[in-house]
């Protein structure tokens, strides 16, 4: 199999991984679960995620928002509430 066959194979796995993940469980902003920035990123990616603390919709830090760090006790809040806040 030479390269370009195993990233379309690697895709097609995120593809249809993606379909059978949960809405819940999808980021609220990009709605996936991985961010389309990796999608073909043959490596191992740990994303960073946070919890808004008004709607409790989970987002992707540093792909969805410009938020890169939390830190414990840190108040977060997704695009969408933080625009309804201004």
């Amino acid at each position: 199999m030479n390269p370009s066959n195993v990233l379309d194979e690697i895709h097609h796995k995120a593809a249809t991984s993606e379909d059978d993940v949960d809405d819940s469980e999808k980021c609220s902003v990009c709605k996936l679960f991985t961010p389309a920035e990796l999608k073909y990123c043959i490596s191992l990616t740990l994303v960073k995620w946070a919890q808004c603390d008004v709607c409790d919709s989970w987002v992707h830090l540093k792909f969805c928002t410009p938020v890169q760090v939390l830190r414990r006790g840190d108040q977060f809040l997704c695009p969408k509430c933080a625009s309804k806040e201004e």
